[in-house]
């Protein structure tokens, strides 16, 4: 008889923890899901980051070739200016020399 007690017990406390044990389960199984949520959240990263170097490297080399170039097209300008203006100032000299010269 204490066999049959031993097992209606043993029984009876299986029933009891029959649905902590599906909980943990559960709980289980929801782990493992955030544990691959995390893993593809990592991969996301790491394409980000790549994407980010990709994009330095971008605005490094052609932005910066770009803003070269528009410096050196700006100092050739005001080069430029500057040699019309000293151009100019030499032939204002003339006119007024020979003005003087017809007066």
């Amino acid at each position: 008889m204490d066999k049959e007690l031993l097992a209606a017990i043993g029984q009876m406390i299986d029933e009891k923890l029959k649905p902590v044990h599906q909980s943990i389960t559960g709980m289980h199984q929801d782990i493992t899901g955030m544990q691959q949520d995390i893993t593809g959240m990592q991969q996301d990263i790491a394409d980000v980051k790549q994407e980010v170097v990709k994009t330095n490297l971008k605005l490094e080399t052609d932005i910066t070739k770009r803003l070269d170039s528009l410096t050196d097209g700006y100092i050739l300008n005001h080069e430029k200016q500057h040699d019309l203006e000293r151009q100019l100032t030499d032939l204002q000299r003339r006119v007024e020399a020979l003005e003087i010269k017809v007066s």
